[in-house]
């Protein structure tokens, strides 16, 4: 789920990010952030919000509120900065940014959006269910990769495997998402199941083929031939005209 984090303690801007985690009863969510510029951590949902869901048409009128995207200085990352319209002209727009220090900055009207109005994740409705998971394939669910398509298919925030209650657990911010993964759970176990025979079966092949393959390259040196025939009228064909 992609949202924008903002560090009131240190500047006011919201750092694009994504969230991996939801700690409802904490009020907190696992975040990582575009780029890696800073490790994942725990941020309390009133620090978090969605992105704007529709950009809204650039009002540039002097004393108009916009949020710029820039980064503070020189080799640090974007954010996006409440600043005020001075002035615009062709594509360009000076901005004041407010604070204990206000100064004044050209910035491209591409940088540029009006404030989102989106609310803090702390005013948003979780919703969570635990869906017990079958003792064979409790260890194949510890792969985040193979819940991918059922979470996107369902709309989840997020699907994650709990060893200690094994169980896969559901984090959605509607109850839509909630009855459709209780309508689609079982399938989702079953294709799981099947994954996991199928993975378990090739590993075995694997297994089974390596002294074999071992025991043939220690023949050949690592060379393998083999000759065959066909008839004539077949090249040009089976074969290139040249005969290979």
């Amino acid at each position: 789920m992609e949202v924008e984090v903002v560090f009131p303690e240190i500047c006011g801007a919201f750092y694009k990010a994504n969230v991996l985690d939801i700690d409802v009863n904490a009020g907190k969510c696992l975040v990582t952030f575009e780029n890696g510029w800073k490790p994942n951590c725990w941020i309390e949902l009133q620090y978090v919000r969605h992105p704007p869901k529709q950009l809204e048409e650039l009002d540039l009128t002097p004393g108009s509120k916009v949020e710029a995207y820039l980064p503070f200085k020189d080799g640090e990352p974007q954010g996006w900065w409440l600043a005020t319209v001075t002035k615009s002209k062709g594509e360009v727009a000076n901005i004041l940014f407010g604070g204990d220090q206000q100064y004044t900055d050209l910035v491209e009207h591409n940088s540029l959006r009006m404030p989102n109005q989106s609310p803090p994740l702390s005013k948003v409705q979780f919703y969570q269910k635990e869906f017990p998971s079958p003792i064979e394939i409790q260890d194949f669910c510890r792969d985040p990769k193979v819940h991918h398509n059922f979470r996107t298919k369902i709309k989840a925030l997020s699907v994650t495997y709990d060893s200690e209650k094994t169980s896969l657990l559901v984090l959605a911010d509607n109850h839509e998402c909630i009855q459709k993964a209780e309508i689609l759970i079982d399938m989702h176990f079953s294709d799981l199941s099947t994954q996991a025979t199928l993975r378990s079966r090739t590993e075995r092949a694997a297994q089974r083929l390596q002294p074999i393959e071992t025991h043939v390259l220690q023949e050949t040196s690592g060379v393998i031939e083999e000759k065959f025939y066909i008839h004539s009228e077949c090249i040009g064909f089976a074969m290139g005209k040249q005969g290979w």
